[in-house]
């Protein structure tokens, strides 16, 4: 308990500078992610708390039914909701998530590598270098992707599970399933990042002559395949999406221009102690087994792939999702911190204390140094100053429109925000008489003096919309914008878009169940026998 309260007094250090003075918002990623939450905020906040997850966006992200969700999951966002919810303060409320992120990045590190370890004190080690990074400094106070946030939080516990099945206990495979489907659920950029250094992993059983390879490549593949349907509601749906618009629209960087550079490798990746930790395990070397052996150069072989070294623009068509190699830190200060771990354990308990107190001084001094940087000079991601009353208002107000069908952006952008039939359809004579949102839910009003006619709406089809114009559900078609298209009737028309799991959801939402229930059923009676026998 005294490590854990130690961890929550050093997130809230780390964090109160932003507590005095006016706020820095990010009008980029921080504004895209907290607008997310407060889609289920502004949901509950009508008074239903089984609104907790909407399907689709009708209260953010100009409210014209964005499913958000399918391509971005929400829950690892709920801790901010529900902190909203008890407390009236918005700043206050993202200042209490920032801490709890925090105290959970330096819990989830600790664990992994006191677990591996057994050692309290590189327990420690590892957690504040990596929580103090800093990349993740960076990467929290003025990148502010709550995505990414989130997901440092859960690789510490992948590599925990991915380490039990290459050189520890592989009967643990399921550690890394529900890991890696957290963090499926978590940042899919992350989430790859992590496959790919899994497949890089499995050329340590491939070079290291042991008789256990192929059965530990066999529960890895169990895990894998485990892992896949424990997060296939998600997947499911997310695939279905795409495949119905054919492509969607994200934000593109050219990769070779987000690079890391000497300069950024020492201030906003690595800092100092990151490339110490790096020498010393070349000095130890020997006392290392052999997997940290292979992750040290797996690290020195990430920080070159993340580096402008790297030829990025030949892999600019096939990585561009990526957006930022640059990211690849998070997999090196992960790797940094592990390693780190495993390097105190060959010093003398004195000198131990001396490095963990040294490391400790020096991190966080570097974290508060970069956090005074950040919030005196907002200049870059779009940062501004802003009252803190008006902080609900601003970050609730994305209006990124990523997930739409690619390069018809320009063309529906203004229909979408503009929420108008008669936009829609300028050559016919209707006239609207008022729009209204509500929970899965987008209602027109609409008085058409044609004939019968089809019109389109200022929303785009995804597989679930359901169409009723006055209460009967009418038959959905698709324009060359992907806009839904109805048939109406002449004079006035109540119009209804009713968003609806489909069937594909429901049988992945099943199989995911299926697959947790199977799960936990395996471990309690692995447990049980376990003990048993004991």
């Amino acid at each position: 308990m005294i490590i854990f309260f130690s961890f929550v007094f050093l997130s809230i250090f780390l964090v109160s500078p932003y507590a005095f003075g006016k706020p820095v918002v990010s009008l980029n990623d921080m504004n895209f992610h907290l607008s997310r939450a407060y889609e289920s905020y502004f949901q509950i906040n009508n008074g239903n708390i089984f609104h907790l997850i909407p399907d689709i966006n009708t209260k953010t992200f100009g409210s014209f039914g964005l499913p958000i969700n399918s391509f971005y999951p929400l829950y690892m966002m709920l801790p901010f909701v529900f902190i909203h919810l008890l407390i009236h303060s918005a700043y206050a409320s993202y200042l209490i998530f920032l801490v709890i992120i925090y105290i959970a990045i330096f819990s989830s590190m600790y664990i992994a590598s006191y677990k591996i370890t057994k050692s309290k004190i590189a327990g420690i080690f590892s957690a504040v270098i990596y929580g103090c990074c800093p990349w993740i400094t960076y990467d929290m106070f003025e990148g502010r992707d709550f995505g990414e946030n989130l997901a440092f939080i859960v690789i510490p516990i992948c590599l925990y599970g991915l380490y039990q099945i290459m050189v520890g206990n592989y009967k643990k495979w399921y550690i890394l399933s529900f890991a890696m489907a957290l963090l499926v659920l978590t940042h899919i950029v992350t989430f790859t990042l992590f496959l790919f250094f899994i497949l890089i992993s499995c050329g340590f059983l491939i070079i290291n002559k042991n008789n256990e390879g192929l059965l530990r490549l066999k529960y890895l593949l169990i895990a894998g395949i485990t892992a896949f349907g424990l997060s296939i509601f998600d997947i499911i749906t997310l695939f279905q999406n795409y495949k119905s618009l054919g492509s969607i629209s994200i934000h593109i960087f050219q990769l070779s221009q987000y690079t890391n550079n000497f300069s950024d490798m020492l201030t906003n990746r690595f800092g100092i102690i990151e490339p110490i930790i790096l020498i010393l395990s070349f000095i130890y070397w020997k006392k290392l087994n052999s997997f940290t052996k292979y992750l040290v150069l797996v690290t020195l072989a990430f920080v070159f792939i993340s580096s402008n070294q790297f030829p990025w623009d030949v892999f600019q068509n096939y990585l561009k999702f990526l957006q930022c190699p640059w990211r690849f830190s998070t997999l090196i200060n992960l790797l940094v911190a592990f390693i780190a771990g495993q390097l105190i354990k060959n010093f003398k308990i004195k000198t131990k204390y001396l490095l963990l107190i040294g490391t400790i001084l020096v991190s966080v001094s570097s974290v508060l140094t970069l956090n005074m940087q950040f919030k005196h000079n907002p200049t870059a991601n779009n940062s501004i100053y802003i009252n803190k009353e008006n902080f609900e208002k601003i970050e609730s107000s994305s209006n990124v429109i990523d997930y739409i069908p690619e390069n018809d952006g320009s063309n529906v952008t203004d229909l979408l925000f503009a929420h108008s039939i008669p936009k829609s359809n300028s050559k016919k004579q209707i006239t609207q008489r008022n729009w209204k949102t509500s929970y899965n839910r987008i209602e027109y009003t609409i008085n058409n003096k044609n004939k019968d006619t089809n019109i389109n709406l200022p929303n785009i089809y995804y597989p679930g919309y359901h169409a009723l114009v006055n209460n009967k559900e009418v038959p959905i078609s698709v324009d060359k914008h992907h806009l839904i298209s109805i048939p109406i009737k002449h004079g006035i028309n109540k119009i209804t878009l009713i968003y609806k799991k489909t069937l594909l959801t429901l049988i992945g939402i099943l199989i995911s169940l299926l697959t947790f229930i199977s799960l936990i059923t395996y471990i309690i009676k692995k447990n049980h026998f376990s003990n048993t026998n004991n």
